[in-house]
């Protein structure tokens, strides 16, 4: 099944110890007709290095640098509108992809032509069979109302989602205002204008690295104020959200600091939203470590590439 030719969008920041092998499990694919789109977002120079190294490694690569940070949101966007294929993927410069992942979201977006949009399933790889994670949803809106509330998983389309060039204008691209839940954003107007679908099958591998924009917790507080304040957001809505997202930030804030005296402050702040968050984040780390473990398998299959 190789008819239509497939873009995969990388943008890239000094991601030079990672993006080689990101980069081979896309060449890897069981899908062939393809090319692999590289964004540079003005690197330090080892990984620039590793880029122009990477880029000779076959005539399907392209690589873009640019001459100063954009952003991740406006680097995916360069990779998106200077792609050729029926289908775009995304992908983050550190994660992988399972081998069949391209084929089988394809045939998918085939088989469901009004879809504009799908996302999969996917395990984050923590380097530990008994840490890593499967993170699934039952349908976009419970993604949607997990990740804005903070109650589960992103749904990450960065590195899970295709895109039907179909449906795709200079109107729906990622929002470069937003730097840290940039893909909630983006998921959430896909959405509002089309049909968005989820794919329960995991076929990415997240993995957890120390430079990822996730770790910088006031640009995601920045993004959620941002997206609380949109006109979609009920106001009953848009209050559980906020009270969820304050809870989510002290608990998080609890886990960098260490003492008794810490730990009696929080527990003086708790709130119903707070103890409600704790018991829900304990129930999803043991659900989706179970699920992972089911599939050691693909984990392992993959084990030369992370």
């Amino acid at each position: 099944m190789n008819e239509y030719l497939v873009s995969v969008v990388i943008p890239t920041f000094n991601k030079g110890q990672y993006i080689r092998k990101t980069v081979s499990s896309v060449l890897n694919q069981t899908y062939s007709n393809l090319e692999i789109i590289l964004v540079d977002n003005c690197s330090e120079p080892s990984t620039t290095k590793v880029l122009n190294e990477i880029q000779k490694l076959s005539s399907k690569i392209r690589l873009i640098e640019l001459k100063s940070n954009l952003g991740p949101s406006t680097a995916r966007n360069i990779g998106i509108t200077n792609s050729n294929g029926k289908y775009i993927f995304l992908l983050d410069g550190d994660d992988i992809m399972l081998k069949n992942k391209i084929e089988t979201q394809i045939k998918f977006m085939e088989n469901n032509p009004k879809t504009a949009l799908s996302i999969t399933s996917y395990i984050v790889y923590r380097g530990n069979y008994l840490s890593n994670q499967l993170i699934t949803f039952r349908s976009i809106k419970s993604a949607l109302n997990g990740w804005h509330s903070m109650k589960g998983y992103g749904a990450l389309v960065e590195s899970t989602g295709c895109l039907n060039r179909e449906y795709l204008s200079k109107n729906n691209l990622f929002d470069p205002n937003y730097f840290g839940c940039e893909g909630l954003k983006f998921a959430y107007e896909w959405n509002n204008r089309s049909v968005v679908s989820i794919i329960k099958i995991p076929l990415t591998i997240y993995r957890i690295s120390e430079s990822q924009l996730h770790l910088e917790k006031h640009r995601i507080l920045n993004d959620m104020n941002k997206l609380n304040q949109e006109k979609w957001l009920s106001k009953p809505k848009r209050f559980c959200y906020e009270r969820f997202q304050n809870s989510y930030f002290a608990i998080d804030n609890l886990r960098t600091k260490s003492g008794f005296i810490e730990v009696l402050n929080f527990l003086k702040e708790l709130n119903i939203f707070t103890i409600v968050l704790l018991a829900l984040i304990l129930k999803r780390m043991s659900i989706t470590r179970l699920r992972a473990l089911i599939h050691i398998k693909l984990i392992k299959a993959a084990s030369d590439l992370l």
